[in-house]
């Protein structure tokens, strides 16, 4: 596809958009000359959402908002994986040794009591675990 034909559907897109958003503007005005406010609201909180899509898009804005979102929501994997702010992917393993009797500990030596607590094999102390970053590749 070329350039002129992507930025031609480009276009088209976006007057789709401002035509749902003309639509949606009139049955909020609709919705408020009807006397229900709640829904007027909404209607026209959605239409200016979408004048905002329009006026971004018509600046050729789009690629600066996406790497926005990106720094201020990082990549996120599979569900199970926790994902913290500025972190990425991170698990939560036993901590190197146990901090009462100075024991090795590993999955294999070690009980875990609660989510985020683990009980060392050799003195029974529980120790919370430690976050760690987990490798993406």
């Amino acid at each position: 596809m070329s350039t002129q034909t992507s930025k031609s559907v480009q276009r088209a897109r976006l007057l789709f958009v401002l035509l749902v958003v003309i639509i949606t503007a009139q049955n909020g005005i609709a919705k408020l000359n009807e006397g229900s406010l709640a829904f007027a609201i909404t209607y026209l909180a959605v239409a200016c959402f979408g004048v905002v899509v329009v006026v971004i898009g018509l600046a050729g804005k789009w690629p600066d908002v996406f790497a926005a979102m990106r720094r201020l929501h990082p990549r996120r994997s599979s569900e199970s994986d926790t994902v913290f702010r500025g972190w990425g992917p991170a698990a939560y393993v036993p901590p190197a040794v146990c901090p009462a009797c100075g024991v090795a500990l590993s999955e294999e030596s070690i009980e875990w009591v609660g989510p985020l607590k683990v009980r060392c094999s050799h003195c029974g102390t529980v120790a919370d675990a430690v976050k760690t970053r987990v490798s993406s590749g």
